[in-house]
């Protein structure tokens, strides 16, 4: 059985972008609510969303549109994400130790201390050098109340690279 863990922040724009689409197809009122906003949007069919009837807004249709969306920005996730990071000043000025495990493409492992200076330090201070990653930070319920995990995917990475953080209180 696998163990319960709680998720305390990730930064994941596909997750994003495809809880965007679960919203709307969650219901009728928030179809009603996506057509409203996609009104003028045209669709391949050279139809407009605003013309379309409740019925006949399809998952695909909803697809369309939100990853066509210019106004859905990485920018707000990554904010979203900071606020969600936030959860870790009660740490800033600790002593931090990050041991990591599957790193890179050579499956290296490897450890350092470092000293937080702000939440985000947890999150610069190991991720890829790449722009194409997902991130999550979580506790397993086995976990002291100083221990958190991070599973970071990329390219070089895609099963995932393993960190244990350790606060030093």
């Amino acid at each position: 059985m696998k163990e319960k863990h709680k998720v305390i922040a990730t930064y994941d724009y596909a997750e994003y972008m495809i809880s965007y689409i679960n919203h709307y197809l969650e219901s009728e009122s928030n179809l009603k609510e996506f057509r409203e906003y996609y009104q003028h949007y045209i669709l391949k069919d050279h139809n407009t969303v605003g013309n379309l009837e409740i019925s006949e807004i399809t998952k695909d249709i909803v697809e369309e549109c939100v990853y066509m969306d210019d106004w859905i920005m990485p920018e707000d996730h990554y904010r979203d994400f900071e606020n969600d990071m936030d959860y870790f000043q009660k740490y800033v000025g600790e002593e931090v130790l990050i041991e990591g495990r599957n790193m890179g493409w050579q499956n290296r492992s490897g450890e350092g201390t470092i000293t937080l200076s702000e939440s985000m330090d947890l999150f610069n201070d190991i991720i890829p050098k790449t722009t194409d990653f997902t991130y999550y930070i979580y506790k397993l319920s086995s976990d002291s109340d100083n221990v958190y995990r991070v599973t970071i995917s990329h390219h070089d990475s895609p099963t995932g690279e393993s960190y244990t953080i350790t606060f030093k209180n």
